[in-house]
């Protein structure tokens, strides 16, 4: 996110379904003041996206080459 512009992170939200305001100090948040209305909007993107989301306990990390490549599930 750091890499893009501010502008085009706006409109990624708002896009998204998370409708932003502006206050003093060109600070932006969402109109509803909610964080959930943010993980909402990156949520609907991951859908969109066909993201699968998986939750476990994770055993340790899987590395190979010094690298990486995946998780060890309990």
């Amino acid at each position: 996110m750091a890499a893009m512009p501010p502008e085009k992170v706006m409109k990624f939200f708002e896009f998204n379904g998370c409708e932003l305001k502006t206050e003093r100090g060109n600070r932006v948040f969402p109109v509803s003041d909610r964080a959930r209305d943010v993980s909402g909007a990156l949520k609907t993107q991951m859908h969109r996206l066909g993201v699968t989301v998986l939750q476990h306990r994770v055993k340790g990390i899987v590395v190979e080459q010094g690298s990486a490549c995946g998780v060890a599930l309990q």
